[in-house]
């Protein structure tokens, strides 16, 4: 017959992290050198790094280089400063210029307000003005 009990240690499943992620997301700014932190691929570190800080949900910053990478984690609500929605500027708009690397999407970037990328200003725009329409209101003939 089944039983209920009070409490249960279940162990661990999958493999043991391999990287101190607990430590490098203290939300300080950490230099990762290749070969004395990693020991594979800058790029594949930054994608390992974005999947740990995923699941802790946090947002991550990074900055590849040839054999280091920088990162500094955040709580979400630092970056989107979702605790000061009704102040936030939602109609900026960044545009980067993508310098290295070849890119079938082309070497522009626009990142909307929330933090998400765009590789064409009118996606970007679209983007713009349903974050300004959701935060920060609209009139009876559904413009801003």
């Amino acid at each position: 017959m089944a039983e209920v009990l009070d409490n249960h240690n279940f162990s661990k499943r999958g493999r043991r992290a391999i990287y101190p992620y607990d430590d490098w997301f203290d939300g300080r700014i950490w230099k990762l050198e290749l070969f004395v932190d990693f020991d594979c691929k800058p790029r594949s570190i930054r994608q390992a790094l974005y999947n740990a800080a995923a699941k802790r949900n946090l947002a991550l910053s990074t900055t590849v280089g040839d054999d280091h990478v920088i990162i500094q984690a955040k709580t979400k609500t630092e970056t989107t400063g979702a605790d000061n929605m009704d102040t936030k500027d939602w109609s900026e708009i960044t545009h980067l210029e993508i310098e290295e690397g070849e890119s079938p999407l082309g070497t522009d970037c626009w990142i909307t307000a929330d933090g998400m990328a765009h590789y064409d200003l009118n996606s970007a725009e679209e983007r713009r003005n349903q974050l300004v329409w959701k935060f920060q209101g609209k009139d009876d003939s559904g413009t801003i």
